[in-house]
């Protein structure tokens, strides 16, 4: 047996016992509904093995819980207030909860935070279930049903955790120092090959192998805080250096780019020569890192930088913008070794940041509008077919048909998901039959029955992580909820057939609900994405406009690209979008290096209209598939010109020109790399 075989079989023995101890609690304490502490542990504990195809970390399961926790209280005291305000008036109520239910839809697919999203899913399909239920049995005790939801949620989620964490637990924390020594080495790695000239024509395959890096630091930081008190400390410095990281992977290419302009200077091997034999070495030190922070002193020395007299101004100008990016992996680089020692010894330096970076996220509007719009279009039609059918069991159906809409709203193909959760739930209904009306009534005792429950819970939990077994899950969710585990041997198979047809229904329609508003293709939404970065660089070409700051100019274009690459992560798209992730840096570098320059200056205030106009009309081009080819290529000899002006200035006019020597290659690579229809329709039109 392989170590993944015994990890998914222990995993599944912790979620069956966790399941026999809720819902011993659960009949014991006469709770109203003992399946909602079953649905607690396997919504918390099992769903993310979905994801993760092993036992998930307690991080995650502690996240989850918290979030379900605070979903749960906050949609259960919802579900209430709906009743009271409209449960004597059905058509009312449907309205009502299905605006409750569009409200939720839309913060969850507006919120990128994941407890958050979480959290919000959990308040819109909690009131739901807490009001029909109360609508489907009796209206008066809304409130006993709004506590016992939040009771036996709770119950199954406190023992779930609790069975995780004390029987062999396993830690996502534990791999954080890990992936950040690995991103640091493949980076320090990478820089040492540029500045060598070991860059070959794999350089975007292992910039991606960079970015998959950073997307794992990325993702086990997110769950770190939740198992160690020193990731929730130092979380703040933890987050930026996140953003900071894809800055790093930036700077890496735009040194790649400044070195080969640097070598076609007259005179630019010498200095380039001087830089690779000076830093060389000191980057190979890095790959003595270890996971505590320590590293050779050698590797963290300054950079000496190479004589620039006798050089030409153009070849200063790209040793300049080479020296410049080289400060910047060194010092993203060392401030990842300080938090590496920060969180081994728990000892922060002073230097180490911990102020808190205000976030402005790209925030895809259109996207949660459509979504909350469908999610009330189908409760509602369900609703008026529920009331005027006069279907007693048609709550349920809404019920199943709420928490479908709103739990699978973020997936890319919702219909294929929740089809598969249709076939689970039909599956489940022999099955519910069977346990009703053969074994159960030869069963004596809650013991028995709770270990016959604890046998399909159990395979679930091994047949979770193969795709083709998906429906499983589905299924055991429908089997708790259709039995009756209060009065088990009690045969009534008219409650089961109606409550079982209900849950197919309400299944049935989501998918129909997904299938009939189609979610907006990944081109258009890449479309939207795209005119985000275009429209961030026009602000940051405004000098009229604030310069913004830049660890929250980071986290917004780290933002964007993130959600670009998780719609699909071609090459040309990668090419694309890394580009203009570039440049987004390189117009900010270039009006924070104008302002050294003073203000009271024609050609100064000529060179401020220009970027102005520059940045406008890149993100002006209408009816064009991509960028504006002759308009990107007349920029880059427009930026060429204009670096010929500064040239002769002292330092800080150097350091202008150097910026636009970058400024012109970006967007040379544009002008050649723009996309079209054939690489993913990734157009630029207003």
């Amino acid at each position: 047996m392989n170590a993944l075989w015994a990890d998914r079989l222990i995993m599944a023995l912790k979620t069956a016992i966790a399941v026999v101890i809720s819902l011993y609690i659960a009949i014991r304490c006469d709770l109203v509904q003992p399946a909602w502490a079953i649905l607690g542990v396997l919504l918390v504990t099992v769903q993310p093995m979905m994801f993760t195809g092993a036992t998930p970390p307690v991080g995650v399961m502690v996240r989850r819980g918290i979030a379900r926790l605070i979903g749960t209280v906050v949609g259960a005291l919802a579900g209430v207030m709906l009743i009271a305000m409209f449960g004597q008036q059905p058509m009312l109520f449907v309205v009502a909860a299905g605006a409750w239910l569009a409200f939720c839809t839309y913060c969850v697919m507006l919120l990128q935070d994941e407890p958050l999203s979480y959290t919000m899913m959990l308040c819109g399909y909690t009131a739901t279930m807490v009001s029909l239920s109360a609508i489907g049995h009796d209206p008066t005790q809304v409130i006993n049903y709004a506590i016992g939801r939040t009771e036996e949620t709770g119950l199954g989620i406190v023992v779930g955790l609790l069975v995780n964490i004390v029987f062999l637990p396993k830690f996502g924390s534990d791999r954080l120092p890990g992936a950040i020594t690995a991103f640091l080495k493949d980076a320090a790695l990478q820089t040492r090959d540029v500045l060598d000239g070991r860059v070959g024509n794999d350089s975007l395959e292992r910039y991606r192998a960079l970015l998959e890096r950073q997307r794992q630091m990325d993702q086990t930081q997110g769950m770190a805080r939740f198992e160690h008190w020193r990731y929730r400390v130092y979380r703040q410095p933890l987050a930026r250096f996140s953003s900071e990281s894809l800055t790093l992977l930036s700077s890496i290419r735009d040194l790649e780019s400044a070195l080969e302009r640097l070598r076609r200077q007259p005179g630019g091997d010498a200095p380039a020569d001087q830089l690779a034999e000076r830093l060389v070495a000191r980057l190979e030190a890095w790959q003595s890192l270890d996971e505590n922070g320590r590293l050779d002193e050698a590797a963290l020395e300054r950079i000496e930088p190479p004589e620039r007299s006798g050089l030409a101004p153009p070849t200063q100008a790209c040793l300049t913008l080479a020296l410049s990016r080289l400060e910047d992996i060194l010092n993203r680089l060392r401030h990842g070794q300080k938090l590496l020692a920060t969180l081994h010894t728990g000892k922060a330096p002073r230097e180490l940041p911990r102020r808190v970076r205000g976030t402005y996220l790209h925030l895809e509007h259109g996207v949660a509008r459509f979504n909350a719009f469908r999610v009330f279009a189908g409760f509602v039609a369900l609703g008026l077919f529920w009331v005027h059918s006069g279907w007693h069991s048609g709550y349920f159906a809404m019920m199943m048909m709420a928490v479908f809409c709103v739990l699978f709203a973020k997936a890319p193909n919702p219909h294929k998901i929740v089809f598969q959760f249709l076939i689970g739930t039909a599956l489940s209904v022999p099955v519910a039959m069977f346990y009703s009306f053969i074994l159960f009534p030869a069963l004596n005792g809650f013991w028995l029955m709770a270990i016959s429950l604890a046998v399909p819970v159990g395979l679930t939990a091994l047949m979770l992580p193969y795709p083709a077994l998906a429906a499983s899950l589905p299924a055991v969710i429908n089997l708790s909820m259709t039995l009756n585990l209060k009065r088990e041997l009690v045969i009534a198979p008219e409650p089961l057939m109606n409550s079982s047809m209900a849950s197919i229904v309400g299944t049935a329609a989501a998918v129909v609900v997904f299938m009939l508003f189609r979610q907006r293709p990944a081109a258009a939404r890449l479309e939207d994405l795209f005119n985000g970065f275009w429209e961030e660089i026009a602000r940051l070409g405004n000098p009229r406009d604030a310069l913004p700051n830049l660890g929250r100019l980071e986290i917004r274009l780290h933002d964007r690209l993130g959600r670009m690459l998780a719609l699909g992560d071609s090459e040309h798209r990668l090419r694309f979008a890394t580009l203009l992730h570039g440049l987004g840096l390189g117009v900010w570098r270039l009006r924070r290096r104008r302002r050294a320059l003073g203000e009271r200056d024609a050609r100064l205030e000529a060179f401020d209209a220009w970027l102005k106009r520059l940045t406008e009309e890149l993100n002006d081009a209408e009816d064009l598939q991509g960028i504006d080819v002759a308009r990107a290529r007349k920029g880059a000899t427009e930026a060429i010109d204009w670096a010929r002006h500064f040239y002769h200035e002292r330092v800080s006019g150097i350091e202008v020109a150097a910026e636009l020597e970058m400024l012109s290659h970006l967007l040379s690579e544009l002008g050649t790399r723009a996309p079209d229809d054939t690489h993913g329709g990734l157009a630029h039109a207003h």
